[in-house]
């Protein structure tokens, strides 16, 4: 069973002000869960988007949007779990001066990430 810290994960930046590490995965060996260590720097976002699968999020530092189609916008903030439904388009921002950090769960399958044409 991997143990990692995210000081030994390396960084990637799929969005500009947005960094992501993969602490658990199929590459450390999970066969079923995915867990996203993720951070919006102020000024980021991550761009509208669905995955085929539903997933959960936890913020745990700072305050940030989050945008769910059909649903609308919500100010989140530290301590507050989130669901985000399976095929439903999305977008994240961190409009604020510091960090907004969350940490994101979902299935190890079916991770295609469809971007929404604008």
């Amino acid at each position: 069973m991997p143990v990692l810290h995210t000081k030994d994960i390396t960084a990637k930046n799929p969005f500009p002000g947005v960094e992501t590490k993969r602490a658990v995965d199929g590459d450390h060996g999970s066969k079923n869960i995915t867990v996203i260590l993720e951070i919006i720097h102020p000024g980021g976002r991550i761009l509208t988007h669905r995955h085929k699968t539903e997933a959960g999020i936890y913020v745990f530092e700072g305050t940030g949007h989050l945008f769910i189609d059909g649903e609308g916008e919500y100010q989140v903030e530290a301590g507050m779990g989130l669901l985000v439904p399976a095929n439903t388009f999305h977008c994240m921002w961190n409009d604020g001066i510091s960090d907004f950090k969350y940490v994101t769960s979902r299935p190890t399958t079916n991770l295609v990430t469809e971007m929404k044409e604008t």
